[in-house]
């Protein structure tokens, strides 16, 4: 049943989601994404974050929460994939978060405060990794569906305006730096795939890093593509266990007394060589698919 609109956006991943709830399960789903096919339950979540390729969500909560955005913040969005539960002045609104500020946001909710003019009950809140948001046509108890105002196939996901990603940078997180660090997009394909197939048969080696070797791997990591693309990466394959521990780690990070790639194939050994190769052929495969599905 699950809506084919969702799969207009292939870097989705998702959760399974209990009938008629917003509760997700199992226990840990927020380490376990699912493409679309594999979603067992009636209702469907989209997991929110770098697992989604930088997918945020606004999440407008009542009329003063519109009222809130347009007096504090005061831009217009573009047109974006945007759903609702079918409340009034009630939707989320998708968009992407450029990868250099990835490891620098976090969910925040704007809830009612008299200087904030959120009337009671209502609210506004910037969603992201961590959080899951319930997607059409999944049903609430009532008998309510979730449906498309905008839908992915009719508008894509649009880019986060910079004047929300500069609100939500100074009230989320105090600790951005001035001059973020280099991103995913400042990177060949090839940057990434050399550490990227290390990091596939290390996950299929070690699904628990411990503490050191996790270190070391997001250390070796950061010093071939940069602490912010490195976080990104990290997060794809080993998410978070506490929020904020990779934005902690980072924040220590010494380029000049960082391991390199080779201590990661150490920790592999000689003996991943030809699955090192694998990976990376598959990466090459993938990349090209991905192109020929965007020019199609």
């Amino acid at each position: 049943m699950l809506n084919l609109e969702l799969e207009c956006i292939p870097g989705w991943r998702y959760c399974n989601v209990r009938p008629g709830e917003k509760a997700p399960y199992p226990n840990n789903w927020q380490q376990r994404p699912m493409a679309l096919q594999d979603v067992e339950s009636a209702n469907v979540g989209l997991l929110l974050g770098p697992v989604s390729h930088g997918t945020c969500a606004l999440d407008f909560d009542g009329t003063s929460a519109w009222t809130w955005f347009m007096d504090t913040i005061g831009c217009d969005l573009p047109p974006t994939a945007t759903w609702t539960s079918g409340k009034q002045d009630r939707c989320q609104m998708a968009f992407k978060v450029p990868p250099t500020y990835w490891l620098w946001i976090r969910t925040h909710k704007i809830t009612h405060t008299r200087s904030e003019a959120i009337a009671e009950g209502e609210g506004f809140e910037f969603r992201w990794a961590g959080a899951q948001s319930v997607m059409p046509p999944s049903t609430l108890r009532d008998g309510r569906c979730y449906e498309w105002i905008r839908s992915p196939g009719e508008v894509g996901v649009a880019d986060l305006p910079d004047a929300v990603l500069a609100y939500w940078l100074e009230h989320a997180n105090p600790d951005v730096p001035a001059t973020p660090p280099r991103d995913l997009s400042s990177l060949t394909d090839s940057d990434v795939w050399d550490i990227e197939s290390l990091l596939m048969v290390m996950q299929q080696k070690y699904t628990v890093l411990d503490y050191d070797t996790w270190r070391t791997t997001a250390w070796a990591t950061a010093h071939h593509i940069g602490p912010a693309a490195a976080g990104v990466l990290m997060h794809q394959y080993w998410p978070e266990r506490e929020r904020g521990e990779y934005q902690r780690l980072y924040r220590t990070y010494n380029a000049e007394r960082s391991p390199k790639i080779g201590s990661v194939r150490h920790i592999l050994g000689e003996a991943a060589a030809g699955d090192i190769a694998l990976a990376r052929a598959q990466l090459e495969i993938d990349s090209v698919n991905a192109r020929i599905k965007k020019w199609q």
